[in-house]
């Protein structure tokens, strides 16, 4: 239940309180004098009007309209968390070589903190070795590193008490096995929780960062998305995929022109549960080069692919 505050008591006081003033006897029918159009005078001396009646319910709706935020902010808060996994590189690694994953926790909500996120890391023990680790301040930590029934191994990254409107990251840093084969897939995935004034929510799912094993690293600022057909007449219909987002999140696009202008999308796309997403999108342009950008609301990821209108 909200706490209410003395602000939002007082304009309930002030409502309650304007029967009594107004039926108060006056001054002047107490004296069997008559009284003024529209004016009293009370025993308490205090001249009443219509427009002080007036004045004081505006005065109370007013401060009823200032209350009311204070009393939603008394209620206990629901911290708004999203974590994210980058990895560097990002496309490609080479056999006996190291990638650095980065966990980003962000506590959006701008009253409620979250005492706790706790994100679930998991990876081949086979493909990856854990290299070492690197945390922005010291009450974050590795809980533990254990093997689950699968086979696969799972690291538990734990960010205390994340403030509202923060964020932190930590490093992970594997060592990718050496006799791995060429164009092997290193799959990772990892899940995440938090802890806030109303207990421990719901686990969710967060983004895929897949690299493939090549002859060195190969990295990426934007994340993989594929277009068919990557060049076609104009009025030609593209579909555009990518599953490199949060799950459930909604994704935004625009594109951009060879003079470095953008053009607006009016589309949005939410993934699945498995953070893919498919768009279909008939661009209305003149014969040349550009670019479709996707950005993930929630996980801040940014894809994009080339395509050419004849």
């Amino acid at each position: 239940m909200p706490q209410w505050s003395w602000v939002a008591i007082v304009p309930l006081v002030l409502v309650g309180l304007l029967p009594i003033c107004h039926n108060t006897t006056c001054t002047c029918c107490i004296i069997n004098v008559p009284c003024k159009p529209n004016q009293h005078i009370s025993q308490g001396g205090i001249m009443h009007s219509r427009l002080a009646r007036y004045c004081t319910i505006l005065v109370a709706v007013l401060l009823i309209v200032v209350a009311l935020p204070a009393v939603v902010r008394a209620e206990p808060g629901i911290a708004k968390v999203y974590a994210t996994l980058r990895a560097n590189p990002n496309v490609g690694v080479a056999p006996g070589g190291e990638i650095a994953y980065a966990i980003e926790a962000r506590n959006v909500d701008e009253q409620t903190d979250a005492p706790q996120v706790r994100v679930t890391f998991s990876y081949n023990p086979e493909m990856l070795t854990p290299a070492g680790t690197a945390f922005e301040v010291d009450r974050d930590y590795i809980e533990e590193i254990a093997i689950d029934s699968t086979g696969r191994a799972t690291a538990t990254v734990v960010f205390a008490d994340l403030d509202n409107l923060s964020s932190r990251t930590a490093i992970l840093t594997m060592t990718v096995a050496s006799d791995l084969p060429e164009f092997t897939v290193i799959d990772t995935f990892a899940t995440w929780t938090w802890i806030d004034a109303q207990g421990t929510r719901a686990v969710r799912d967060m983004n895929n960062v897949p690299i493939l094993v090549l002859g060195g690293p190969v990295h990426s600022n934007v994340q993989w998305m594929t277009v068919a057909p990557s060049a076609a007449p104009v009025g030609t219909q593209r579909t555009f995929f990518s599953d490199r987002f949060m799950p459930d999140e909604t994704v935004v696009f625009w594109v951009n022109q060879r003079d470095g202008t953008t053009l607006p999308v009016n589309l949005e796309r939410a993934t699945d549960d498995r953070g893919r997403f498919e768009l279909r999108y008939t661009p209305d342009l003149p014969p040349g080069e550009y670019q479709l950008v996707a950005s993930g609301l929630d996980s801040g990821v940014v894809a994009t692919a080339d395509f050419i209108v004849q």
